[in-house]
């Protein structure tokens, strides 16, 4: 018997991208799918797509507060056992949600799965980013897992909550540090990356914001004293280092 699995997209204007995902997600051909869209009022014919995809199970358009307030309104809307968030210009490889299964199937006692990825750098190359593990709240001082590849089993979120809005760039990285306080287990899915991402999110545009939140985050958290002197650190010295780069600082 499969284990019902839940996937939530947030979209706004993405009917570019958008395809990728839809066509990584068919090609898992997982029978207990739930495929959920929320969309922040598309006006370029991403609702299009939507309507006319079987493979969309719920889905709403309506004005939201940014994509982790959308996100999280798709967490709430999912059912399935095992939940994963995947941006509208990202997409799952194949076979990946077989791995998921079979790791959740072997590891009874853990709570979130994640793995490798692949990331599309703006000139079209693509590298591999190794995820580290295990993970624990001393690797907080930067985000320590990419969440395209990242499944969790829905009472984590039922025992912590959703993103924090008070983080526009880096919420995930707060949510994960609680899942990570509250004693979730993780398990690395190994045998190659799950999921393809590429650059140009808000963590890209925002990389200065992005440190400045993480800063926040620790504090606030009363995090590791050593990942939070670290990422004081990586921020004292991110403008010196974005001369050299000619990485912004956005605010």
């Amino acid at each position: 018997m499969s284990i019902p699995i839940s996937v939530v997209t947030a979209t706004f204007n993405s009917a570019k991208t958008l395809p990728d995902t839809l066509r990584g997600l068919a090609r898992q051909n997982y029978p207990a799918l739930e495929y959920i869209i929320v969309d922040g009022g598309s006006k370029d014919g991403t609702l299009d797509l939507v309507r006319n995809t079987p493979l969309v199970t719920k889905w709403v358009s309506e004005k939201d507060k940014g994509v982790y307030d959308a996100q999280s309104k798709g967490l709430r809307m999912a059912t399935g056992d095992l939940i994963g968030v995947i941006n509208s210009d990202d997409y799952y490889l194949d076979g990946a949600f077989d791995r998921i299964v079979q790791a959740a199937a072997q590891n009874p006692n853990a709570d979130i799965f994640y793995g490798d990825q692949l990331y599309e750098k703006e000139n079209g190359e693509v590298v591999t980013n190794i995820q580290q593990h295990p993970i624990g709240e001393k690797d907080f001082w930067r985000m320590p897992i990419n969440t395209a590849t990242v499944f969790i089993r829905r009472h984590c979120y039922q025992k912590v909550g959703y993103f924090d809005l008070r983080y526009q760039i880096s919420a995930d990285c707060d949510l994960f540090l609680r899942f990570v306080k509250a004693g979730c287990v993780f398990a690395k899915v190994e045998g190659g990356p799950l999921a393809l991402t590429r650059a140009g999110g808000l963590s890209d545009k925002k990389y200065g914001q992005a440190h400045v939140e993480r800063v926040k985050i620790l504090l606030r958290q009363r995090a590791d004293a050593g990942a939070t002197l670290r990422a004081i650190n990586r921020l004292v010295r991110y403008p010196i280092m974005s001369l050299r780069t000619g990485r912004a600082f956005k605010k």
